[in-house]
């Protein structure tokens, strides 16, 4: 099973399932948006924040980038598993790990 963000519509209709043994019906919209946010995560991720990298692997501006991720309410740079590694990278290119 995969992890949703507590808010999405695709989380409540998980939840909606499991409360009352019904599969609901969520609509396709709520699913693209759910995957674009995701894959908009991900390749921040890979271009290690940077949206302007980010932009270009995924080929669309940075305008249009920052429009979706203000919808989607996705920050640069604000993963946690990038903020729970910060030190450690810092440490490595420091040379002290």
């Amino acid at each position: 099973m995969v992890d949703l963000p507590a808010g999405s519509l695709a989380h409540r209709a998980e939840q909606t399932e499991a409360d009352d043994g019904e599969v609901p019906f969520v609509p396709l919209q709520a699913m693209v948006e759910e995957a674009e946010r995701r894959h908009i995560q991900r390749a921040l991720e890979r271009a290690g924040g940077s949206v302007s990298g980010t932009a270009e692997l995924l080929g669309i501006s940075r305008k249009t980038l920052w429009e979706k991720m203000k919808r989607f309410k996705v920050k640069a740079g604000d993963d946690a598993d990038m903020m729970a590694d910060a030190p450690r990278l810092v440490q490595a290119e420091a040379g002290r790990v």
